[in-house]
């Protein structure tokens, strides 16, 4: 991609330019001269890219749209020069993340509680804020990542659920489905749900799958769902994505609890 691409994207589209190639490849030039300086591991650089991404998309690409001028010269050493000071404070901001705190920690753990802190409130906000900037990096793919999140989830699903994935699907194929889905079924396998929801998946994606697949792709997406929360002060592991899933897709709001 050339500079004035560049910049006409800063200008129109910031966030197709934070997912095109120029700016990936400059991500990860800038973690390599810091790999290179021992400022992070090799290992974090996965870790590192994400919660780069994250957080151009959140506020940091506006503040270079904000604040580049042509008379800087070529837009590309000024987007290294904002990624790698953003580097600089997430390995900073990480040696001071030590601890875990026990409050939160049965805040995720346990949904069900109807007497939640004011603290633990505003941090469980925070986090479904966090989760949602991860679904924006999908687009196209974000219906059929909702969808299977419910699934693995354990969320009932409705007819919009299945319209807003496939919006051709068929009434019959939405009742069988609905009959699966529609109901609690927590005591079903994850093998048995992504055979039972193939079939949609199957005919909207128009090419031939199988469950085992469907369950790889999810479970890749769990896995880095997992490392752009872990950037923060509370360690997840699949479970506790699954009730933060739990808060989310029931639209968690605040007045249904007792704040202590």
């Amino acid at each position: 991609m050339d500079n004035e691409k560049a910049c006409f994207l800063l200008k129109t589209a910031p966030k197709e330019l934070i997912a095109s190639d120029y700016f990936q490849n400059s991500i990860s030039k800038v973690l390599n001269r810091l790999i290179g300086k021992g400022v992070i591991k090799r290992q974090e650089k996965e870790d590192f890219t994400q919660e780069l991404n994250i957080a151009f998309i959140q506020k940091k690409i506006f503040d270079v749209q904000r604040n580049f001028q042509s008379s800087y010269g070529s837009l590309g050493p000024y987007i290294e020069m904002s990624i790698y000071r953003k580097a600089l404070d997430i390995a900073k901001n990480e040696k001071q993340k030590k601890s875990l705190f026990s409050e939160q920690v049965q805040a995720i753990d346990f949904v069900g509680s109807e007497s939640i802190s004011t603290e633990n409130t505003e941090f469980i906000i925070n986090e479904l804020k966090r989760l949602e900037i991860y679904f924006q990096l999908f687009h196209d793919k974000k219906p059929k990542l909702i969808l299977l999140l419910k699934l693995f989830a354990r969320i009932c699903l409705e007819n919009k659920d299945l319209k807003n994935y496939y919006l051709f699907v068929s009434d019959g194929m939405t009742i069988d489905l609905l009959l699966i889905f529609g109901v609690p079924y927590y005591e079903k396998l994850d093998k048995e749900i992504y055979q039972e929801i193939l079939p949609l998946i199957q005919l909207a994606e128009k090419k031939s799958l199988t469950a085992d697949a469907l369950r790889k792709w999810i479970n890749d997406r769990i896995s880095e769902i997992i490392k752009a929360l872990n950037s923060g002060r509370f360690i997840y592991d699949k479970e506790s994505v699954r009730n933060l899933m739990q808060f989310h897709f029931r639209k968690f709001n605040v007045n249904h609890f007792q704040i202590n």
